[in-house]
């Protein structure tokens, strides 16, 4: 998204170009929000699908962010893996993927 205004979930929303925010808080969109209640929110709306969510949950953050060495599991890339339930409930975290992490 480029600069500009929209809504996003029934909320108004502004992009200065490079990450969106709330326009009545300034908060950066997914930062209020943990990712499983987001996954649920856009596939239950029928607005993403699971695997597209995710590519946008992990490669595009991490892009505006200029982490370029993770985001995707890819030989050479820091990874934390998260695990869900088909209801897209967190069942696991795996941090760097050595070392398991309750939910």
């Amino acid at each position: 998204m480029g600069a500009g205004e929209g809504i996003y979930l029934g909320k108004q929303i502004y992009s200065n170009g490079k990450a969106c925010y709330y326009r009545d808080n300034d908060i950066l969109i997914g930062s209020a929000m943990l990712i499983s209640e987001s996954a649920r929110n856009l596939v239950h709306k029928s607005l993403l699908d699971k695997q597209s969510f995710f590519q946008v949950a992990s490669e595009n953050p991490l892009r505006v962010l200029s982490q370029t060495d993770r985001g995707k599991i890819k030989p050479g890339y820091k990874a934390d893996l998260v695990m869900l339930s088909s209801d897209m409930d967190i069942q696991e975290v795996f941090k760097a993927i050595d070392e398991k992490v309750s939910p």
